[in-house]
């Protein structure tokens, strides 16, 4: 008999499930490139570790076999993926210290970002298919706090636990996160019944093409972050020009970084159920841009009071919980019922070539323009996304709005 678990059950599974993806990101850009400097690594060999965000950016490419390999309803394939993330990290710990011992553990993180992207698109999937529509706000709140919490552990962790028990203990700090989850997957299939495909229709990135608004939502996933990626590397050497010490730094970020999780998982969800994604999600952005315009200030009073710079890094994770979450939400929402983790993912996967394009221009126009003028030109890019999204985002917050979400969402 079908294990007919509720929508608050599922939950729990999804928040842990997030929160493992996450940690190979805080691997690759925290603590990897600390390590492999420890070991003698010049800056563009750990350069490479910049390869983790491929998976991320190209995911797009199977994920149509994902929705067709899960048939239909997407768990089968979360629980062997997980077990596959445990034993990667496991070998991690186990390296010999040796002077391959950097490079087997980059390749070790890239193939676990590749595992843990895998997973997200089937996690997605199964997000959309299993929870009502209601449930959404609150899955993609546990979605962005659950990734950021993941990046905060197998980043800033991590390196806190190999200074103290050393690299063994590190690195099995990421496999004990990812076994926590193991149990609530067991299973976990059952509880969501197979959904029949509309007629003879074929999951394939062209069936994503073909749907209503596409260009529209492509258009709104590739530039709702763009502005705040035009300074998202940024943030670190203004403070750094501005006289902060590197302890004053990682408090700085880690406070913005511990406000986003937090916020997307309860303000962002309550503001999406409450307004809606398409009205929280551009709201939530213009607060962010406002956040945006008072580092600008910091940065030109030439005195950066470290409170001050902590608590604006804590606006910016807390405007940043609530865009990301709505943002997300209107991505699911629009997702076609019969390959709901591949439409979600090709426009995850569109955002995330946006924000390396992002990075690399405001990386250069820093060099050109300064930081203070990089910072406003990100905020005025965040403003004019947020008023696209507003214009022309699909009115897809009500069930009744569209034969297609009264089908995807019964």
């Amino acid at each position: 008999m079908a294990d007919r678990r509720s929508p608050a059950r599922l939950l729990p599974a999804l928040a842990l499930l997030y929160l493992g993806q996450g940690l190979p990101m805080g691997l690759a850009f925290e603590a990897l490139p600390a390590q492999m400097r420890a070991q003698g690594f010049g800056t563009a060999q750990i350069g490479l570790v910049g390869l983790a965000i491929l998976p991320w950016a190209l995911r797009f490419l199977w994920a149509p076999l994902i929705d067709r390999w899960s048939g239909g309803h997407r768990a089968r394939l979360l629980l062997p993926l997980q077990v596959a993330l445990f034993a990667t990290y496991l070998l991690a710990a186990v390296l010999p210290d040796s002077g391959g011992r950097g490079w087997a553990s980059l390749g070790l993180v890239v193939f676990a970002s590749l595992l843990a992207a895998t997973q997200n698109t089937a996690t997605d999937g199964l997000a959309v298919l299993a929870l009502p529509r209601e449930r959404l706000g609150w899955a993609n709140g546990f979605q962005v706090g659950g990734f950021s919490l993941g990046m905060l552990l197998g980043g800033g962790l991590v390196l806190v636990v190999q200074g103290i028990a050393g690299w063994m203990a590190a690195w099995l700090l990421p496999a004990l996160l990812v076994l926590i989850a193991m149990p609530l997957l067991r299973g976990l299939h059952r509880s969501v019944p197979p959904r029949r495909q509309e007629g003879r229709a074929r999951i394939s990135l062209r069936a994503f093409l073909e749907r209503p608004r596409a260009a529209v939502m492509l258009s709104i996933a590739a530039s709702f972050f763009f502005g705040r990626s035009f300074v998202g590397d940024l943030i670190g050497p203004a403070l750094h020009d501005a006289g902060l010490d590197m302890a004053q730094i990682g408090v700085t970020r880690m406070a913005g970084t511990a406000a986003m999780a937090i916020s997307a998982t309860t303000l962002g969800a309550a503001c999406i159920a409450r307004f809606g994604a398409s009205r929280a999600g551009p709201a939530g952005g213009v607060a962010w841009a406002f956040a945006l315009l008072g580092w600008v200030a910091l940065l030109r009073s030439g005195a950066m009071d470290p409170m001050l710079a902590t608590a604006l890094s804590v606006a910016d994770g807390l405007a940043g919980g609530v865009t990301y979450a709505a943002f997300l939400t209107l991505f699911m929402r629009w997702a076609s019922a019969n390959q709901a983790g591949t439409d979600v993912t090709v426009l995850m996967s569109t955002e995330t070539m946006s924000n390396i394009a992002a990075m690399l221009l405001g990386g250069m126009t820093a060099g050109r323009l300064g930081l203070p003028a990089t910072f406003e030109l990100g905020a005025m890019l965040m403003l004019a996304a947020m008023l696209w999204a507003f214009l022309t985002a699909p009115p897809i917050d009500r069930p009744a709005d569209s034969k297609e979400a009264r089908h995807a969402h019964p």
